[in-house]
């Protein structure tokens, strides 16, 4: 009998001693009980996304030829794009205050409760509360719009796919319902904050160009800046509108049909294998516990 043979052999009695025997069917049985009840206690949650495009086209991305385009190149730099300025204003201070004033703050932390928005009781951790007491800091007693801003990073993820226009911003919810009008909520909000910079950065950009415009004494220049203050007061009409700006709103938020976690298949399959482990090492460790010790 070979090497290989003797492996196939050695593998073969100690399934037979180990694994396929009485008690592996008890582990097994304990397994899918266990499984049944994990599925059980646990929420399922559905996916909730909304489909967006970055806005490529809106005035600051507009080219101007001749002396104006040079310029505009020169002071554009290297400009963060429209997906960059929108997905850090999402996670931003001011988009969190406004949804906190819209309410949403308390649909998060204190559902169907009377609080008063600014009152919501805040629950410590005992591992919080030992940190604040040895490195002498206080801990808040009520939630505020920073508890808001961590949840929106923590649960909204906004990816933009390859090198396409094509942005997704997508959150997991037990709660469908109030996970579309989150997301529609933020969506918006964040684009308006976003507004607010760019509508102050254009309006300094505008007062610029007319000083450059009173200093100029060459025509070629004169021409560049009065087509860059052109496209700035375009770009500030369209910065005052009522639409969304950076981004597109293709689809609006809407949900999987069927939850994403918890995966049945998987915590079933994870478990069998588990009990069946554990199954095997206890019988093989009461057939030779006396080599072992």
């Amino acid at each position: 009998m070979n090497i290989f043979q003797q492996r196939i052999k050695s593998s073969s009695d100690f399934f037979k001693d180990h694994v396929f025997i009485k008690s592996s069917l008890k582990y097994l049985g304990a397994s899918l009980f266990f499984s049944l009840l994990v599925i059980f206690i646990l929420s399922p949650k559905f996916l909730v996304s909304s489909t967006l495009l970055e806005n490529t086209g809106n005035a600051d991305t507009q080219k101007i030829d001749g002396v104006g385009g040079l310029l505009q190149s020169l002071s554009a730099g290297s400009a963060n794009t429209n997906f960059e300025k929108f997905r850090s204003r999402l996670e931003s201070a001011s988009v969190a205050r406004r949804m906190w004033a819209d309410g949403w703050g308390k649909k998060i932390f204190a559902p169907g409760s009377d609080y008063d928005v600014d009152k919501i009781p805040k629950s410590q951790s005992l591992s919080a509360r030992l940190s604040a007491l040895l490195l002498g800091y206080e801990l808040s007693d009520t939630y505020t719009y920073n508890d808001l801003r961590l949840y929106i990073k923590a649960n909204v993820g906004l990816t933009k796919i390859g090198r396409s226009s094509k942005i997704v911003a997508e959150m997991q919810s037990a709660d469908v319902e109030f996970a579309k009008e989150f997301l529609d909520a933020i969506i918006y909000i964040a684009d308006s904050e976003a507004k607010k910079g760019e509508i102050e950065l254009t309006r300094s950009r505008i007062e610029s160009l007319k000083e450059g415009l009173k200093d100029s004494k060459n025509a070629i220049v004169t021409s560049g800046l009065s087509n860059l203050l052109n496209s700035a007061y375009f770009s500030l009409v369209t910065l005052e509108s009522d639409l969304p700006y950076f981004v597109i709103i293709v689809d609006k938020a809407g949900s999987s049909e069927t939850p994403i976690t918890p995966n049945i298949y998987i915590i079933i399959f994870s478990n069998l294998v588990i009990f069946l482990s554990l199954s095997t090492f206890i019988s093989y460790f009461r057939t030779n516990k006396e080599q072992i010790w």
